[in-house]
């Protein structure tokens, strides 16, 4: 056993972060591997996309974010990429049922004018609304979203567009069809 673990970690080593499996992310999450993972953390951050681009794309599980994210969380992607993004687009191509929070630096984004969270969220921070220039929010299929806020949504200036289709638990306001069918959203 202790040769396969030997054998195992120096192939985690010699490898990049695109080529990474999901059984290599689960065991660089094991408790045993923790140093090995802060370790490699310089060198898959140099693979990520996100601090090179004013579009923030992360396709789960695919993608090279993605696998950043499973590694390191959301919070650590957020604060590397670029303060200029103007669109960010996170889908779960999956059928496994994805349930990420968004975390709070969501609202240090204030150039995105679009946001898409695909099959994947369960709950979205006050601070989206921060992200002033945001004009098109989807957030389809996420079946573990049961609330937003709302609050921070209808301050938002410049929203045009709210997609919510296929998240059947999500909680509406009793004035939410107001909005909607006045054409006064937000």
């Amino acid at each position: 056993l202790k040769y396969y673990i030997t054998k195992k970690v120096d192939s985690l080593k010699t490898k990049g972060l695109g080529s990474l499996s999901e059984q290599d992310i689960a065991l660089l999450n094991t408790p045993v591997l923790k140093t090995l993972k802060q370790d490699l953390k310089p060198k898959f951050a140099q693979a990520l996309t996100a601090n090179k681009s004013d579009y923030l794309e992360l396709e789960f599980p695919r993608s090279d974010n993605a696998k950043f994210v499973a590694l390191y969380g959301f919070d650590e992607l957020f604060e590397m990429a670029n303060d200029n993004v103007d669109a960010i687009m996170i889908t779960n191509t999956t059928d496994s049922n994805m349930a990420f929070e968004i975390p709070a630096a969501i609202g240090r984004f204030k150039s995105a004018d679009s946001i898409f969270f695909g099959n994947f969220i369960s709950s979205l921070p006050d601070e989206i609304r921060e992200c002033e220039n945001l004009s098109f929010l989807s957030l389809p299929n996420n079946k573990n979203l049961t609330t937003l806020p709302w609050d921070a949504i209808n301050s938002l200036p410049n929203l045009g567009f709210l997609n919510l289709d296929n998240t059947p638990n999500l909680e509406y306001p009793d004035d939410f069809n107001n909005y909607w069918n006045q054409g006064d959203f937000p």
